[in-house]
């Protein structure tokens, strides 16, 4: 009766357990509830993740994908696990304002793609260093594709994870950047300091 009584874990729960085997048909999970979950082989290869890299007494967090039911073992997810957390470390990257530097994976007319934590986030065009409103479409499009394979840091200005929308900015972590160095320089500067500097414009 206590067995039965027992609360299975809901539908998108997160949850941390420990791993008791690694099997033919995935890794099962103690999940501390008096029922273990089976992360299939298939989540397993979605996350990149192969079964020897699971041992026996590790702990593991996991996302409940399927609820289970009487003797059927609740099914669990290591990928959307992992998502998860990524969505919440995006969340906290906005609100810190700290930068993320990543390599640019692909371009399009609109923008382009940045991976973060397996994430595919966009910096819109007018978002990236170099793309100005005098460029014609052509040298628009130019410039959004040389920065292909390149890394660059960027901020996060948008994130919307109902929506899978997460929106980087190459010019917002430009101008924090800047802005970081001229307070390091003024709270460096004192009087009769002596320094050296180029011209930048005469009047």
């Amino acid at each position: 009766e206590e067995y039965v009584d027992i609360v299975q874990p809901g539908h998108g729960q997160l949850l941390r357990g420990t791993i008791i085997e690694a099997r033919s048909d995935g890794v099962l999970v103690d999940l501390g509830l008096k029922s273990e979950g089976l992360i299939p082989l298939s989540d397993l290869e979605r996350a990149g993740k192969r079964l020897r890299e699971y041992t026996a007494g590790d702990d593991i967090e996991v996302l409940v994908t399927v609820q289970g039911h009487g003797a059927k073992n609740p099914i669990l997810s290591v990928y959307q696990a992992r998502q998860h957390q990524a969505w919440l470390d995006a969340e906290a990257l906005m609100s810190s304002g700290e930068i993320f530097t990543g390599t640019v994976e692909s371009s399009n007319r609109g923008g382009i793609i940045i991976s973060y934590q397996g994430i595919p986030g966009f910096v819109p065009a007018s978002h990236v260093t170099g793309v100005t409103r005098g460029l014609s479409e052509v040298e628009r499009n130019h410039v959004i594709e040389q920065t292909v394979g390149q890394e660059i840091s960027v901020r996060v200005i948008e994130v919307d994870r109902e929506r899978h929308r997460l929106v980087f900015s190459q010019r917002a972590a430009q101008r924090a950047t800047r802005e970081k160095k001229a307070e390091e320089l003024l709270a460096d500067l004192h009087e009769g300091q002596v320094l050296s500097g180029t011209v930048s414009s005469v009047r």
